[in-house]
């Protein structure tokens, strides 16, 4: 048992110690340096701040910012204008999130102005290329001309996607880049593609990629903005990029490398083989199968002819790689005046339905993860195969 003596004698003894240890403490009391909990200049990283014409992202080092928004208060005249700074930090990229805004007001847009604090715009930022099943484009880069300076991220990415843009800052040194317009495969033995033409140049170069390295096939007069190629794959697909050149001061000036367009070598005999059509029990649709098309890449066009004005429906699409495809038509869609308007089958009329393969021969690219992003540009139709079907 611990007696009130034994207690008392414990208390006096740590109430000594603690005595003492203070007056060490004032002794000797050692100097400490305050330290911040975190950096100052990274309190604020990731920090989103809302505008009524801007909404940036703070990025990790705290004095830049990636811009993620825009209202259509930030539209002058038909100008977008990317500011260089924001809060007085520089903006030093174009997010992703963008994208949503492009979506939104970009066809208020003609100008886009793009400062050269922008070091990096990612891809998925601008809506760069997008077509929807009938390969008519919602987004394309002919509509907006992006305004930049030389050697900065802006005109990479033009030149990449294929935008139309001025440089601001440009010398007399300095030669446009060419834009893809148009590739076509004429035959199973030759390609056919045209490009921009440039101003105050002296002619442009033309590359096809083999293994894996671009490698010049042709020197074009600066007068001619297409090239036939009789050399291309017969069996694969060929990529082909250009640039621009301007001879001066004994020396010669390069542009930047075009888009790469993508052309697949194809006959134009491709003729699908359809079954017998038969009309559904019911009298409303129409079933009959497709035979795929071997191992090329093939979509199947399906469209009706209006008894009465000849005219062709908008097609319906299916994708066969090989065997078979099912289909089952019981509506179709006219466009009449840009509105779409859906029919149906009338008991008694007899309907034209045609079904052609379509092979995608006339692509663009853009380098993607080590490889290449594809943009479907246009499909090349072969020889339709017409039936006829009474309701």
């Amino acid at each position: 048992m611990i007696t009130k003596r034994i207690i008392s004698a414990l208390l006096a003894a740590s109430m000594a110690l603690g005595s003492t240890a203070l007056t060490a403490s004032a002794e000797k009391a050692p100097i400490v340096k305050k330290q911040a909990s975190a950096d100052s200049s990274f309190t604020a990283a990731g920090k989103i701040k809302f505008g009524s014409k801007f909404s940036y992202r703070v990025n990790p080092d705290g004095n830049t910012v990636t811009l993620i928004e825009f209202t259509d208060k930030a539209i002058a005249s038909e100008t977008l204008r990317i500011p260089s700074k924001l809060d007085g930090m520089e903006v030093t990229v174009m997010g992703e999130d963008l994208r949503s805004s492009f979506y939104t007001y970009y066809k208020q847009i003609k100008v886009l102005d793009i400062p050269k604090t922008v070091k990096k715009i990612e891809d998925e930022c601008l809506p760069w290329y997008q077509t929807d099943l009938n390969y008519t484009p919602l987004f394309y880069p002919d509509h907006i001309t992006i305004t930049c300076c030389k050697k900065t991220a802006a005109e990479t990415f033009a030149a990449r996607h294929n935008y139309k843009y001025k440089i601001k800052d440009a010398d007399k040194n300095y030669v446009h880049a060419v834009r893809m317009v148009k590739s076509v495969a004429v035959s199973s033995r030759m390609v056919k593609f045209r490009w921009s033409k440039v101003k105050n140049v002296d002619g442009y170069r033309v590359y096809r990629l083999k293994n894996n390295k671009w490698k010049k096939i042709a020197d074009v007069a600066a007068g001619t903005t297409f090239y036939k190629d009789y050399g291309c794959d017969k069996n694969g697909f060929n990529y082909y990029t250009v640039r621009a050149f301007r001879k001066s001061g004994g020396k010669t000036c390069w542009s930047k490398k075009s888009t790469i367009k993508i052309i697949k070598c194809m006959s134009r005999d491709k003729t699908p083989y359809v079954s017998d059509m038969k009309v559904s029990d019911d009298g409303r649709g129409v079933g009959f199968t497709v035979k795929g098309s071997g191992k090329e890449m093939v979509y199947t066009y399906v469209d009706v002819q209006d008894p009465e004005t000849k005219q062709w429906s908008k097609p319906v699409i299916s994708y066969i790689y090989n065997g078979n495809y099912d289909f089952d038509i019981k509506d179709f869609t006219f466009n009449i005046d840009g509105r779409d308007y859906t029919d149906e089958f009338v008991e008694g009329n007899t309907y034209n339905i045609r079904v052609r393969y379509g092979v995608i021969v006339g692509d663009s690219a853009i380098p993607y993860d080590n490889g290449y992003m594809i943009c479907m540009d246009h499909v090349h139709y072969g020889k339709p195969t017409v039936r006829s079907v009474t309701f």
